[in-house]
């Protein structure tokens, strides 16, 4: 259930707006290897965080841009 659905009103609707969080930063900040691709490069750049967690042993994370 939203805010607005058990409060009414208009005023909920923008009260907890993320923003644009850069999903990059936030996944190193909490120890991961990361990092960001357009569409078309997500094979290439999910096989190398595969790899690197093999080696590294370590979280991978892959944004892909739209």
């Amino acid at each position: 259930m939203s805010l607005q659905q058990e409060f009414g009103g208009d005023d909920w609707m923008d009260l907890y707006k993320l923003g644009a969080p850069n999903l990059v930063d936030f996944a190193r900040g909490l120890g991961a290897d990361a990092v960001e691709v357009a569409g078309s490069g997500f094979k290439s750049a999910f096989a190398a965080a595969l790899a690197s967690s093999r080696q590294v042993r370590k979280p991978q994370v892959v944004v892909v841009k739209g």
